[in-house]
């Protein structure tokens, strides 16, 4: 069975139902609400908001021909051209009659009446990235069902706090921390940690629904407890009300970030996906590595998890996709569980690309970064990667999965503004994707140069 069809029968029933997708990137935003859950002040540009509205398009890699994607504009002619030259079946794709830049899809939709009746009537279920009060809405205010539990559910067990407690009650490897719900309580896990800092070693303060290294603080010593235990405190002084909900953890160093992902199905069956070695930086997601370079036994390790955590997430209610960060060591111990993403992931979206066309190859999924000042075609940019842009027949090269971030901040104004090409560098060995990972760098380069 492909991923996609036990994706169908996991969370809808029927391996034959058509899904409508729905890229949601970053739907955390909207998590802890409902709780009040404060968050450390973080700065975020609209032009970064603007980019990641646009990772909508990754969806077009997980979908088949009788499904559809939500967009927020029209899928670029060229761009398409491409992707069906190379042999991808593209689905439906709807979009709503005006892409307003600084909503999510989601959001898009809903503010966009002629999109609403285009999806009324359609014979498919919602496939959101995560489920959030806005999804429901969607779900409500179509007639589509929608696949997942409910909002409340989803938000609860997307916690860090719940991630922690779970290792505690089953039994799991975790990392030496404490959770906080109170200013209090997050003051008590500082003084009991202060060996840590002692020793030389540091503590990181994440918060509950924190992403892409938001929400996450790095204390190295008693004069940075001090100063951050002050800025929670005068975010409570400015919002009455508001609560705390963190975990303090011991910094472990480590030899690689780790994603897997497992499948949680409407009756309770459990369905393991796959390892991934993840990318980040300062906290921040990356890309991944295929295949992993973990050992049978290490992978065998994050399966069992996989094993526990399934059935305990289906008794809290919840059915779905999950995937969870872990880590390896740099003495090779495996953590198996530092939080659980009970949503897709970046690497979800790579699953049916890795059936497709990774067999007998590795690959380096990431993003490249530009400042640009003019926008660019696809067909420029096909110029522009020359020999290195992904040919099925070779089998190798940089496939694109995401064209619309390159261009999405444009409409912001300025000289410059930032842009991003999201992708797979394709090789026949790791030290090849390395080499190819290089030689990309270097000519994507005329970008920022705007050189053709």
């Amino acid at each position: 069975m492909t991923f996609v069809t036990e994706l169908r029968d996991y969370l809808s029933g029927d391996p034959c139902t058509a899904l409508i997708h729905l890229g949601n990137i970053e739907v955390e935003q909207f998590w802890g609400k409902s709780v009040g859950a404060l968050a450390l002040p973080s700065l975020t540009a609209p032009s970064a908001r603007w980019l990641v509205n646009r990772m909508d398009q990754l969806a077009l890699f997980l979908a088949e021909p009788q499904d559809y994607v939500l967009l927020k504009e029209p899928l670029d002619p060229e761009y398409a051209a491409y992707l069906r030259g190379e042999g991808f079946q593209l689905p439906h794709v709807l979009f709503p009659k005006t892409n307003r830049p600084e909503l999510n899809i989601t959001e898009n939709f809903l503010a966009d009446e002629e999109g609403l009746q285009a999806l009324k009537g359609l014979n498919a279920a919602l496939m959101p990235f995560g489920v959030s009060h806005l999804e429901e809405e969607l779900s409500q205010k179509t007639g589509l069902s929608l696949c997942g539990p409910a909002s409340a559910i989803v938000e609860a067990v997307n916690s860090k706090i719940l991630s922690r407690q779970l290792n505690e009650s089953l039994g799991i490897r975790a990392i030496p921390g404490s959770c906080c719900s109170s200013l209090e309580e997050l003051k008590e896990a500082l003084r009991r940690h202060q060996n840590v800092l002692d020793e030389g070693g540091k503590l990181v303060v994440k918060d509950a629904f924190g992403v892409s290294g938001k929400g996450l603080s790095v204390v190295t010593s008693p004069e940075k407890s001090a100063s951050l235990l002050k800025m929670w405190e005068r975010q409570l002084n400015a919002k009455p009300g508001g609560v705390i909900r963190v975990v303090v953890e011991k910094w472990i160093d480590k030899k690689c970030d780790i994603n897997y992902q497992f499948l949680i199905a409407k009756d309770g069956r459990v369905g393991f996906c796959g390892v991934r070695d993840a990318v980040t930086e300062n906290g921040v997601h990356q890309g991944h590595r295929i295949p992993t370079s973990l050992n049978l036994s290490q992978v065998e390790e994050l399966e069992q998890t996989a094993k526990v955590l399934g059935p305990a997430l289906y008794r809290q209610g919840y059915f779905g996709m999950v995937g969870v960060d872990a880590i390896l060591s740099t003495d090779n111990v495996v953590y198996p569980n530092l939080e659980i993403n009970a949503r897709f992931n970046m690497s979800t979206y790579q699953n049916k690309i890795a059936e497709d066309v990774l067999p007998g190859r590795s690959a380096l999924a990431k993003h490249f970064a530009f400042k640009l000042e003019r926008a660019w075609s696809f067909k420029e940019l096909e110029q522009v990667l020359g020999p290195y842009i992904y040919r099925r027949a070779e089998g190798t090269g940089f496939l694109i999965n995401d064209f619309a971030t390159l261009n999405a901040a444009k409409a912001c104004g300025g000289a410059h503004w930032p842009g991003r090409l999201y992708g797979l560098v394709i090789e026949r060995s790791e030290q090849e994707v390395q080499v190819l990972n290089q030689k990309l760098t270097e000519v994507l380069g005329a970008l920022e140069r705007n050189v053709t």
